[in-house]
């Protein structure tokens, strides 16, 4: 307890999400029967592991997985890549379905997914061992691209040069030969950058 009376609950040196104690304890401490009951809870956690549901252990392993995310100092290496895609898989998997909310990088890795081999990705959606965005909501999210993509990446290259200033501009009419690294990026709710099959 701090001296402002909010309260931090500690389980086996990790600190208890708020979730599991908001019921007793909403901000800070008005009675000391909350202290009570809150001291009686963790007691029962403590002595009792089939007070603690499955979605407890879940909230737990995922504040102990950001402490460890927030401790890698590289974000392109592929330790954060990882963490990060587990703790969104944590999270989604405690909201109900039309709750769910995907990052880009999860919205993308799906659209490749889904592109490569819309079987394979039917399967992994049937199966339900990863939340994955379902095809309908790809669909929505890449409209745009399906109408507007061409053989050349015509458009993708267009909104790529919008955004250069002119001495980037000038720099790339110089050159002889460019390369256009393969990649796809998630902007404004759509994706940018996919190459149809010739």
């Amino acid at each position: 307890m701090h001296t402002d009376l909010s309260v931090v609950c500690v389980l086996g040196d990790n600190i208890v999400p708020v979730c599991h104690y908001k019921d007793l304890v909403s901000d800070r401490l008005k009675r000391l029967s909350q202290l009570i009951n809150l001291m009686a809870r963790v007691n029962s956690w403590l002595s009792d592991s089939t007070s603690r549901s499955s979605d407890f252990y879940v909230k737990y392993a995922l504040c102990i997985l950001e402490v460890a995310l927030s401790q890698i100092t590289d974000n392109d290496s592929v330790m954060y890549r990882q963490l990060s895609f587990v703790i969104e898989q944590l999270q989604l998997m405690q909201k109900k379905r039309h709750a769910k909310q995907y990052s880009p990088q999860l919205t993308i890795f799906a659209y490749l997914l889904h592109t490569t081999s819309s079987a394979a990705y039917s399967t992994l959606l049937d199966e339900n061992v990863l939340c994955l965005p379902s095809v309908n909501t790809l669909q929505k999210v890449t409209r745009r691209v399906s109408s507007t993509c061409t053989n050349d990446n015509s458009s993708y290259l267009k909104l790529r040069i919008s955004k250069l200033n002119e001495f980037e501009r000038t720099v790339l009419l110089i050159i002889d030969e460019v390369y256009v690294a393969k990649q796809v990026e998630y902007s404004g709710g759509s994706i940018h950058g996919l190459t149809t099959g010739a």
